[in-house]
């Protein structure tokens, strides 16, 4: 059961304000920087690259929508179903209308998968297909915020290992770089949990439920691992753009706020 931790709240609210509302603009606007060269550059093989751009056409819009309707809904859980619902279902409108595109651009890949990428596939189409249940349980309110979280992450977790297991499959010659590449866009999509897991505390008066803290020191460790592994990957010319956005001020500052919540 998640158990408050009653915090003084005006402390936090300057806190996040001056140390995660404003460094993360910084901070989103250099991982942009930082993935624009990077994509680009490291997926060069020419069908691989064909294949690549058609299923990041497809899944483009999934990958921003899932995120903005796994936020909208923890929000609207946390404030006790009392907040009003347009944004939610604004959301989910978005990633209805995102669906038939991925599963076109991922199916038309089905003969190239391995058969632990279809399989991953598989999966990811299953959880889609839960959507509507998940749905139903969070306006009933018979969901937990954190529990209707957890099933978001599970869909973009499993979309990102099918990423990764499908770039191996094809052999490209700079296939490490890619799964590089795609470490470091998935650690951009765990650092918007921690986003709104943090809205989900301003909201709820400066509290953050046992629960949710465990999601957050996961989502930490998890961004820290993918970017290490990113890095680890890309060539330096690829990464250097990551390497000016960790010794940045804003990132500095970003991961202070991560290990001062830790910590408190």
């Amino acid at each position: 059961m998640a158990v408050k931790r009653h915090v003084r709240s005006r402390p936090i609210r300057v806190f996040l304000i001056s140390m995660f509302a404003v460094p993360l603009v910084s901070l989103l606007a250099l991982y942009g920087f930082a993935a624009s060269i990077t994509v680009s550059n490291a997926i060069s093989d020419h069908q691989y690259n064909v294949a690549a751009k058609a299923i990041a056409s497809g899944v483009e819009g999934l990958i921003v929508g899932l995120p903005q309707e796994r936020a909208q809904s923890y929000l609207w859980l946390i404030s006790g179903g009392t907040a009003p619902k347009t944004s939610m279902l604004e959301a989910r409108k978005t990633v209805d209308s995102e669906i038939p595109a991925v599963r076109a651009a991922l199916n038309t890949q089905q003969s190239l998968l391995s058969a632990q990428s279809r399989s991953e596939l598989n999966t990811l189409f299953t959880e889609l297909g839960r959507l509507g249940k998940t749905r139903a349980a969070i306006d009933s309110g018979a969901m937990s915020p954190t529990d209707a979280f957890a099933v978001y992450d599970t869909i973009v977790d499993h979309l990102f290992l099918y990423f990764d297991t499908s770039v191996q499959d094809r052999g490209a010659s700079l296939t490490a770089i890619s799964v590089g590449a795609s470490d470091s866009g998935y650690a951009f999509e765990v650092t918007t949990r921690e986003l709104a897991l943090m809205g989900g505390a301003l909201l709820n008066h400066g509290q953050m439920s046992e629960a949710a803290r465990t999601l957050f020191a996961s989502s930490v460790a998890t961004r820290r691992q993918l970017m290490n592994e990113a890095l680890a990957l890309m060539t330096p010319d690829l990464s250097a753009g990551y390497v000016s956005m960790e010794n940045s001020p804003p990132y500095r500052q970003f991961q202070t706020m991560e290990n001062r919540i830790l910590a408190s």
